[in-house]
């Protein structure tokens, strides 16, 4: 975490190894894959598998989605791996937004409280402000960006990002 506020460029390294090279905002923005991504932020980011498809990646049995951000090349019947981290994910109004769940946890954190959230049987952490006022047992909403949301190949262990050739700074 000190890497992120503190240097110019980062590299990453798993098991004696570079993974990926690149500006605090590159590697939190688009981490080569989950290791990196889940390496940075607290609390670690959600990894969802979903499939694609038209256009959406339906997540954990298929009841809700998200959409396939532009910069993804993938194909209908895809197998993916969705990263969502908890500080993109936020809460809003149960009536209105595509994702909908309960409050299964609820721990402050000084100013911001930590939610676990059940989303059609997935659970997903959210760092909401202290501010909105939910508590344990409430029916929440959540939205995410289509620019926050990572995916990645599906698969056993740490799989590579999907996304359009050239993009990253992927260490060799």
């Amino acid at each position: 975490q000190e890497a992120l506020a503190l240097g110019d460029r980062i590299a990453v390294m798993r098991d004696g190894r570079l993974v990926q090279i690149g500006t605090p905002e590159e590697i939190w923005r688009r981490p080569a894959d989950t290791f990196v991504a889940r390496a940075l932020g607290q609390p670690e980011i959600n990894l969802v598998d979903g499939v694609v498809d038209d256009h959406r990646i339906l997540l954990g049995d298929g009841s809700f989605d998200v959409p396939v951000p532009a910069n993804v090349r993938c194909d209908r019947g895809d197998r993916v791996r969705v990263g969502l981290r908890p500080c993109d994910i936020h809460v809003a109004d149960p009536n209105t937004a595509a994702i909908r769940g309960r409050v299964m946890l609820a721990e402050r954190l000084g100013r911001d409280v930590e939610l676990t959230v059940d989303v059609a049987g997935t659970q997903l952490i959210v760092l909401a402000s202290g501010r909105e006022g939910v508590g344990e047992g409430a029916t929440v909403g959540l939205t995410v960006a289509e620019s926050d949301i990572h995916v990645s190949a599906s698969g056993e262990g740490d799989t590579p990002r999907l996304e359009a050739a050239g993009t990253l700074e992927v260490a060799q």
